[in-house]
């Protein structure tokens, strides 16, 4: 939702409040003794000043002063600070996420496959980030487009691009397909036009990035050639690993999943299959996804499920998320600064989980490292990010 500021005023010594048309949130930085915030500006941008300097920070907001919750940490670097930490007018359909740091991996070290460790702190830059995962409505209408200018050729239900180096975009005409081509015309299921696009590839997934780009004006991040993303090139992409995993902690530290409290899961917070192996699994339907009886693939509607801190739905379960990097095993407790990943591998990152992985897999911290980036499938999906300009 865009968010149409009306006043940023100081209320009290330590917290500022913005008032919106639909909404009113009130920050403050935290620790109180040491942090007054002294004003939020219009173009979202809070101003503050500190004691100490040098010392941590800790921006917190709440809708009414009762329950404080974390957005974003850093370090004060001067006595007078200042920090976007609010867009009022995102790209359509994102949400705004500002520069900070986060604890990256299984701090609570109870995942079985421990790639998740050694936990790291990742300094991450602004970016923006969809909502939602790309639903098959927006995939049929970029494949579309990029049919109707030359851009991908349909061989045998499987989706090529024709610049650069084919590769398989998406496989059609499966037992779960949703999205279907016939005579130069791509048609969604009616039943699932807002659900999350599957069987997807990460080539797909990048290529998707581009054709968007294209369609908006906006430059292109990914060289079809070699498939290598530019970073700098200020377009639509596929989100980090380091990226993805601190909007899905939505600014909480040291917990589990998504909503961060509490840090158990049931069906009534994510698509996911329920199990006993864990014992913060609370889901009443055992060895099966409740949805299941609905026709496959079993994903729920975008949104269907409540946003986490940030905004974000669907960042545990219903379908797997690529990510930009290519795989890596256990790295170095080492600080990092907006970590992309090694430069060349074998698999690609995905994060999430799906409505077919248990409570282990849609964690925050859970890394899954063994598809290639032409594997798909019925529960691989997608998001998209777009870096700060």
């Amino acid at each position: 939702m865009s968010r149409n500021i009306q006043c940023a005023a100081v209320v009290m010594a330590m917290s500022v409040s913005a008032c919106f048309a639909q909404e009113r949130m009130f920050y403050r930085v935290s620790p109180l003794t040491n942090n007054s915030a002294v004003s939020l500006d219009r173009a979202g941008i809070l101003n503050w000043t500190n004691v100490n300097g040098g010392d941590y920070y800790e921006i917190q907001q709440s809708p009414d002063f009762a329950a404080w919750s974390p957005l974003v940490r850093g370090f004060n670097t001067n006595h007078t600070m200042s920090l976007k930490i609010l867009d009022l007018n995102p790209p359509k359909d994102m949400v705004y996420i500002p520069y900070g740091f986060f604890t990256q991996g299984d701090t609570l070290t109870d995942l079985v496959s421990h790639v998740a460790l050694p936990i790291h702190t990742s300094y991450v830059s602004a970016v923006y980030m969809d909502k939602l995962h790309v639903t098959n409505q927006k995939m049929f209408e970029v494949l579309q487009w990029a049919y109707n200018n030359g851009k991908i050729v349909a061989v045998s239900n499987v989706i090529y691009n024709t610049e650069g180096t084919q590769e398989p975009l998406l496989v059609l005409g499966l037992y779960d397909s949703v999205i279907h081509f016939t005579n130069g015309q791509f048609v969604v299921r009616p039943s699932h036009t807002n659900h999350p696009c599957v069987d997807v590839t990460w080539y797909g997934a990048a290529a998707y990035c581009n054709y968007l780009n294209q369609m908006n004006s906006y430059p292109t991040c990914y060289d079809l050639t070699n498939w290598t993303c530019d970073y700098n090139v200020k377009g639509i992409r596929l989100p980090t690993e380091a990226e993805w995993e601190k909007a899905a902690r939505g600014g909480f530290e040291d917990h589990r999943f998504p909503w961060a409290i509490p840090d158990t899961i049931s069906n009534t917070q994510a698509n996911y299959k329920s199990s006993t192996n864990h014992y913060y699994d609370l889901g009443p339907v055992r060895g099966t996804n409740p949805f299941a009886a609905r026709d496959s693939p079993f994903t729920t509607p975008s949104g269907y499920f409540a946003a986490n801190n940030f905004g974000l739905f669907d960042m545990a379960g219903n379908v797997w998320h690529w990510c930009n990097d290519w795989a890596t095993g256990n790295g170095s407790t080492a600080p990092q600064v907006d970590p992309t990943g090694p430069a060349t591998g074998t698999y690609k990152i995905m994060r999430g989980g799906s409505f077919m992985t248990t409570a282990e897999r849609v964690t925050c911290a859970e890394r899954y490292l063994s598809n290639p980036p032409t594997k798909y499938f019925g529960d691989i999906g997608f998001r998209t990010a777009l870096a700060v300009r």
